[in-house]
């Protein structure tokens, strides 16, 4: 009784894998080759896996290196089938077959096997594998690290918190009976001051447009002296900080700077910077502090010669625990030009750990960036004892990041205790030695606001300045260090994103993206610098078009970024006269079609064809799951 062939074991036994092994590549017919796809029931093509499994015979003198070359030479399309063509080409006119051929004439040292493999192989086969039950193990830990480091992040920052603390200095100075938008030059800033800026942030009584008559108590309607919105206590003072310069020879010829002064042919706004402080108090009353700021404008302290004036409050609101420093701030540019800015805000909890559940997340970070350290030192001292060459087998890109990683955590933690410190010593400090209780008795007890004689008559108005100015050094530290924070988050979370890939490593369904990304990474750049050149001309243009009426388009890094993110509308372009809407409507059409449709497109097309590649390459990997299991 005859013994049953499967179709691949009929097709091992055709006369092409004969002719094969004896080196007679220049014998092989198309012939030989359709048969072995006959025995296989194909007539036209076969897969990659069918033709990988004919090559792995022990007796046909082929290597796991000649069998991978085989493959990737017939299928250089990668699509997974092979023709009879193909198949052909490859074993006649490939490298595979020169090597084959030039065996047979001159005989080889040792052959290797497809059951065999070279020491590098081996070694190369387990590096790979340790690497990927590494990942694999990494993975859990990664996110996990990522998760506890995001709600630390979130329990001491309370981004959320500090928006709406933010947003109510920004109403309170953006509204009122004189808007911030009327100012347009230094007298109009000082009105600003007196109907805007003191009625809403030193509130006083509900003197509006509204209500000319105030109450007779002053303390009837704001019972609270120094509270923005009844619930933000100033401390102290508000500070008005001037910047200035002394004027300098102007950089002009004689004739021009003769003319441009009369006096002395001085320049402002130019050279090296100083700074003066003026304080507000809340605890004065209203008709005074107006008086105080008429008095400023008159002797024109904002003068000629300043480049900014900042106002800044250092205030504690009780009911989330936070304090806050804020600043407000008024450029007076050479153009003339007077730009209002949000300056520095930073807000942060008074008491970090005011309960245990607090340090929690904390502890478990901690205790995950010790055993990454851990496991990295483990890998890292055995590979140092091996010398230079053993680190630097071991200081490849991923490890690099391990170890990134690690620094970048203790300097978080690091800047972050030294926040908590500034908070819990500092701060304390300053605060002990400002005598504003006293004057806050004062005003409750007469049930108004002060004079400054009475100012006077209880404390030593100059040494109270001082001693708020302390304050506001050591507030305004802070902040800077809660700002800095802030900007170490932010690093290191590209830095954990860097720590998620070389996890997803360990998955092909995971890393088909990061494949992606290096594959398609030649022809992205190369395209990018074309795509550059072609966006940089047209926001360029629109420099040109727009400079002089649309903000976004007034620098050209601004131009840049309002290019790529928006760009103008109808709004800004019918002001123009008629054809110089012509040339706009142009340029504006001629960037659609050619970035936005047309270059997007192929920018998108490249990704996506190295991501079919890819995810073809890859097959059919097993899920995250099954790979656990």
């Amino acid at each position: 009784m005859a013994m049953y062939l499967t179709p691949l074991e009929n097709a091992c036994q055709c006369e092409l894998w004969t002719k094969v092994k004896a080196g007679d590549i220049h014998l092989i017919t198309e012939d030989d080759v359709r048969k072995v796809f006959e025995a296989l029931g194909a007539e036209d093509v076969i897969s990659t896996d069918d033709f990988l499994k004919l090559a792995e015979g022990d007796d046909l003198g082929l290597t796991m290196a000649d069998i991978k070359t085989l493959v990737a030479d017939a299928d250089a399309e990668a699509s997974g089938e092979l023709s009879v063509q193909d198949v052909f080409k490859v074993l006649t006119a490939g490298d595979v077959s020169f090597n084959l051929l030039k065996q047979s004439m001159f005989g080889a040292e040792k052959q290797i096997m497809v059951s065999q493999c070279h020491v590098d192989e081996l070694m190369a086969a387990l590096h790979e594998e340790y690497d990927i039950q590494s990942n694999l193990w990494s993975l859990p830990q990664t996110v996990a690290l990522f998760l506890v480091f995001v709600v630390a992040a979130a329990t001491h920052l309370n981004m959320m918190e500090s928006f709406k603390t933010s947003r109510v200095f920004s109403y309170a100075m953006n509204f009122g009976d004189y808007l911030l938008w009327y100012v347009h030059d230094r007298d109009s800033m000082w009105t600003w001051m007196s109907w805007g800026f003191l009625r809403n942030t030193l509130r006083q009584d509900l003197i509006t447009w509204l209500v000319a008559d105030p109450e007779p108590d002053g303390l009837a309607t704001m019972p609270f002296p120094g509270r923005v919105l009844r619930v933000h206590q100033v401390i102290g003072a508000v500070r008005f900080r001037r910047r200035h310069t002394l004027p300098v020879r102007c950089d002009l010829s004689d004739f021009w700077a003769e003319r441009y002064d009369h006096y002395d042919g001085t320049c402002h706004l130019v050279g090296e910077q100083h700074t003066e402080d003026w304080y507000l108090l809340y605890h004065e009353h209203r008709d005074f502090q107006v008086e105080r700021l008429m008095n400023r404008s008159a002797e024109f302290w904002v003068d000629a010669n300043t480049t900014s004036l900042d106002i800044e409050s250092f205030s504690f609101n009780a009911h989330q625990q936070t304090f806050s420093w804020m600043q407000f701030r008024f450029e007076f540019q050479t153009s003339g030009f007077i730009q209002v800015r949000e300056g520095a805000r930073e807000t942060w909890l008074a008491n970090p750990y005011s309960s245990f559940e607090y340090a929690i997340a904390d502890m478990v970070y901690l205790l995950f960036i010790f055993n990454m350290l851990y496991g990295e030192l483990k890998e890292l001292i055995p590979a140092a004892m091996n010398g230079l060459d053993g680190v630097a087998d071991y200081l490849q890109f991923w490890n690099v990041v391990d170890w990134v990683a690690i620094f970048s955590g203790f300097v978080t933690l690091s800047v972050w205790i030294n926040v908590c410190l500034k908070v819990a010593r500092g701060l304390p400090a300053a605060l002990e030695v400002l005598p504003s209780e006293a004057l806050d008795l004062v005003v409750f007890a007469n049930r108004t606001y002060l004079t400054p004689t009475e100012v006077e008559n209880i404390i030593d108005r100059n040494a109270y300045e001082d001693e708020v100015g302390n304050l506001m050094a050591a507030a305004e530290d802070i902040a800077m260090w809660h700002k800095i924070v802030r900007w170490v988050i932010f690093v290191y979370l590209f830095v954990l994103m860097l720590k998620l890939f070389k996890a997803f490593k360990a998955n092909d369904r995971l890393n088909v993206v990061i494949k992606t990304i290096l594959d398609s990474g030649v022809d992205v750049v190369h395209f990018m610098i074309v795509l550059a050149s072609v966006f940089a001309c047209f926001s360029l243009a629109g420099l040109i078009l727009f400079g002089y009426t649309v903000l976004g388009y007034s620098s050209l890094p601004s131009a840049l970024f309002y290019q790529w993110r928006a760009g103008v509308g109808v709004g800004e372009i019918e002001g123009f006269l008629y054809h110089y809407q012509v040339l706009c409507y142009i340029w504006i059409y001629a960037y659609q079609m050619v970035v936005s449709r047309l270059m997007m497109n192929i920018l998108v097309g490249l990704i996506f064809e190295a991501y079919g590649r890819i995810h073809g390459a890859a097959g059919s990997p097993p899920t995250l799951s099954a790979q656990v299991a």
